[in-house]
């Protein structure tokens, strides 16, 4: 799955390739978007990728904004998760859970932050 993840490391973060031109952009959904122009015949790839453009793609439709952190924050969460189950116990579905309890959290502590 980090491989999905590492194709769009491998770009510049303000640029993404469409079918026939160099497109320049600071948008965060574009980038990610254009990894599926970096897709591969293995799933785990894909569903690496997917799941960042997935987190773009939410960020943009529920913000208009925030796309570039959602995919950054997405890529960490997938690679430190990774690392979690590599090689331990951690079942996948506690670590879910775990992740969905954290960022409930932080969204109550962040609307009681905001006006």
């Amino acid at each position: 799955m980090l491989q999905g993840l590492s194709a769009g490391q491998e770009q510049d973060p303000f640029s993404s390739l469409n079918a026939k031109e160099l497109q320049v952009t600071k948008d965060g959904v574009t980038v990610a978007r254009a990894l599926s122009a970096y897709s591969s015949e293995c799933r785990l790839t894909n569903m690496g990728a997917k799941l960042i453009i997935d987190a773009s793609e939410k960020a943009n439709e529920e913000c208009g904004d925030g796309t570039t952190t959602a995919t950054l924050l997405a890529g960490f969460l997938l690679a430190e998760g990774q690392k979690l189950l590599i090689g331990s116990s951690l079942n996948p579905v506690e670590l879910r859970r775990g992740i969905k309890l954290s960022a409930e959290k932080l969204c109550s502590i962040l609307d009681s932050m905001s006006l």
